[in-house]
């Protein structure tokens, strides 16, 4: 934080500068578009490989982006904990093709669309 100032880095490396008043000065996305967000927190609990912390970044990646002023009424969350208060889903492999495939159906030029993954990554075939 510089000079009341939020720097947000995405996945792919752009960065995003956010003033004080809020990202872009405002709770929708720059140019009038809409703000799509997919939230995936998966802890595998009960599992040889669980994590603890992944459904709770979820929450907390929720509570920055909503600090910033952005409106994530458009949202998906799928966690593995069915205690989440605003889960949608389940995070298996079906849920979350189906949710990314949400995340840009009728995206337009200004839309933001948000992906938020926390969980273990790995690559299998098809």
């Amino acid at each position: 934080t510089t000079s009341g100032q939020f720097t947000l880095t995405q996945s792919a490396g752009n960065l995003v500068q956010a003033g004080s008043s809020g990202l872009f000065g405002g709770v929708n996305a720059p140019g009038g578009g809409r703000f799509k967000a997919l939230f995936i927190g998966i802890n595998y609990p009960r599992s040889k490989v669980e994590l603890k912390g992944c459904v709770n970044d979820v929450h907390v990646m929720m509570n920055l982006l909503q600090s910033l002023q952005f409106d994530i009424s458009e949202r998906r969350v799928l966690v593995d904990d069915p205690s989440f208060p605003s889960r949608t889903g389940q995070p298996d492999r079906a849920s979350i093709i189906d949710s990314l495939r949400w995340l840009v159906s009728g995206a337009k030029s200004g839309d933001n669309l948000f992906l938020h993954y926390s969980g273990h990554g790995a690559q299998t075939p098809d």
